[in-house]
């Protein structure tokens, strides 16, 4: 898991896009979901980030603020974009621990990632934050997976998997591997050949391609090793990177002999790590299929 972490980090820093950042799941469990309406009010946060909503009222819906602030596309007078992407990260892993993951936390953060006029990249940590949401809620209430809530988080994140225009569908895939332990009935292994479809689907966006490739080959899906064996040849880190891990995971005895010409080569400096650990992993795996073949 902590490979697949790193790679999907350098492969957004290599496509000069934004930096997905990892919910912490460390978050210490709360006891009883229920929302203290001024948590937020007491936010450093909220002191210091111009919120574009002006006034929120009574009648306004729960987490008004929070909806348009993650929702933003343009970032308000005084903070550039980076530092647009960093607030809206702090304010949901704040609002969550506020919230102790409510319903109405749950449902907001639904529609962010339904909302398609959203920013992207604010949907996307939103359906991050639904993943450490779902997966609080079930630690502490198991029945709470079969309440109405969780059913519209579902659905959600199937939605979320279906989208091929962003890094959405990608992020779905790695929260469905983070929740299958959890959520009964909703396994990855279910949707190991849409991660396969994903990945050599040329019109889904590429960030979401890698993400879908390396859970294809965590899953033992061979029909990834084509899409592999083209991008580890291209020699641009953010593609080669995990197809190489992707080689190792699935590959076969001629890409063996293919990492050992690479390596003869004298291959760029960022390369040779994930190649020799490609190839490592590789040798391991084929001897180990011929041990178990005699």
């Amino acid at each position: 898991m902590r490979m697949l972490v790193a790679i999907t980090l350098l492969v957004i820093v290599a496509l000069g896009t934004f930096i997905l950042m990892r919910v912490d799941q460390s978050i210490e469990t709360v006891d009883t979901p229920t929302r203290d309406n001024t948590a937020m009010k007491q936010l450093p946060l909220l002191e210091s980030v111009p919120l574009p909503v002006e006034e929120v009222t009574a009648s306004d819906p729960p987490f008004a603020e929070e909806r348009a602030f993650v929702s933003l596309a343009t970032p308000p007078s005084g903070m550039d974009l980076q530092s647009m992407y960093a607030a809206k990260e702090r304010m949901l892993v704040e609002s969550g621990r506020a919230a102790a993951y409510s319903d109405d936390w749950v449902d907001t953060l639904t529609e962010i990632i339904r909302n398609e006029e959203a920013e992207p990249v604010g949907r996307d940590y939103a359906l991050q934050h639904l993943h450490t949401a779902v997966g609080q809620r079930a630690k502490v209430q198991p029945e709470w997976l079969g309440s109405a809530t969780a059913h519209r988080a579902r659905s959600t994140i199937l939605y979320a998997l279906s989208d091929r225009t962003s890094s959405l569908s990608g992020t779905a895939l790695l929260g469905l591997r983070d929740l299958e332990t959890q959520w009964p009935g909703f396994a990855l292994a279910d949707f190991l050949e849409q991660a396969v479809d994903l990945a050599l689907d040329e019109e889904t966006a590429l960030v979401s391609r890698i993400t879908a490739l390396r859970v294809a080959a965590e899953g033992g899906k061979a029909e990834v090793l084509p899409l592999a064996r083209s991008w580890a040849e291209l020699r641009k880190p953010g593609q080669t990177i995990p197809a190489l891990a992707t080689l190792g995971d699935v590959g076969a005895a001629q890409d063996l002999v293919w990492m050992e010409m690479a390596l003869s080569n004298e291959p760029p400096e960022w390369m040779q790590p994930a190649l020799k650990g490609a190839e490592q992993r590789l040798l391991a795996r084929l001897h180990n299929d011929n041990q178990g073949d005699r």
